[in-house]
């Protein structure tokens, strides 16, 4: 089975990106969901192909999507390494994007990409050595069907977490879902969220899924299936260079498989979500692989530098070595 890799990346210290940013940015854009820390690099991007190449060789290719950009140290000719630019798959007319779901939701357009695939983004690192079972099992994609109510949150992204929904209790039934998949609902790799799931199913519709926020497998078919129920949808958030509360992610396609129990469970204990105000908790994950995959999103800390430079002394610690994937 072949699988790719997909990452999205953006250098948000390169000042033609900035000037482009700031030139199609306006007024009218919602700041709140396109704030600075939206865009924020960590520059951390090369222990992430360290970690790859120590514990994930396997991978077929690793497909790095940007708008114009490349890091001056990435070895371009490692037959591994596919560097895509928005240019390359997305509709000119929509040109440029700043939208990570307009982005996300056209990946299955990138030339040479492989049937299965893993979507990361860039604050998503493995954290020790995995296999591909860790994603496809029988060829289908690996993941949790725990339901989760949406939770409203100021500047979060709970309207597009509800659009995603609204579209799949439209041609959705979770009783029927339930009934003829049980085991992918309620399952013991579930453990105490199981609890979660019992206490929703008292609705008729489905509420929502919990999002692991950490790398998630996908099929090219997903997206074809997801887009040919949403078109209207799709086409709607690809024209949006920034985000808007109108749109819908990327999370669509997995809610569309979930809802249609095309997946194998897997235990939630493979990874973490982590913010920056938990750095210390984030150095100890790190130094000892206590999750095979970390995800450390971007948050308000009274001083980012800091804090990015404590976590680069622990990855150079445990990514000494340079890679293959770098010159």
């Amino acid at each position: 089975m072949k699988i790719d890799f997909v990452l999205l990346w953006v250098n948000d210290s390169d000042r033609d990106w900035l000037a482009k940013r700031k030139r199609f940015s306006g007024d009218s854009i919602n700041k709140t969901l396109n704030s600075d820390e939206r865009f924020r690099d960590y520059d951390l991007l090369k222990y992430w192909f360290r970690s790859v190449e120590k514990y994930a060789s396997w991978v077929n290719r690793i497909f790095l999507v940007t708008d114009n950009q490349k890091p001056d140290w990435l070895n371009t000719d490692n037959e591994k390494i596919r560097v895509i630019d928005h240019s390359d798959f997305l509709d000119q007319q929509n040109l440029p994007v700043f939208n990570s779901n307009a982005i996300e939701l056209n990946i299955d357009k990138i030339k040479d990409l492989s049937e299965n695939f893993v979507l990361f983004n860039d604050d998503m690192f493995i954290n020790d050595f995995i296999s591909e079972e860790l994603f496809f099992k029988k060829n289908l994609p690996t993941d949790s069907g725990i339901l989760n109510p949406i939770i409203p949150e100021y500047g979060g992204i709970g309207s597009t977490i509800n659009n995603n929904m609204e579209i799949i209790n439209k041609y959705f039934n979770m009783r029927k879902a339930v009934y003829n998949h049980p085991l992918k609902y309620i399952n013991i790799k579930y453990g105490v969220d199981n609890i979660r799931t019992l206490s929703l199913l008292l609705w008729h519709k489905f509420p929502g899924f919990i999002n692991p926020h950490i790398p998630i497998a996908y099929t090219k078919t997903e997206f074809k299936n997801a887009r040919d129920i949403a078109k209207e949808q799709f086409e709607y958030t690809s024209r949006q260079k920034f985000r808007t509360k109108g749109d819908i992610s990327h999370w669509l396609i997995r809610y569309e498989r979930l809802a249609k129990g095309e997946f194998i469970p897997i235990t939630q204990n493979i990874g973490r979500f982590y913010t920056l105000l938990e750095l210390k908790e984030i150095i100890r994950d790190i130094q000892k692989s206590k999750h095979k995959l970390i995800c450390i999103n971007d948050e308000n800390v009274d001083d980012f530098r800091k804090s990015i430079k404590t976590l680069d002394k622990s990855f150079q610690k445990k990514y000494s070595i340079k890679s293959g994937y770098e010159n």
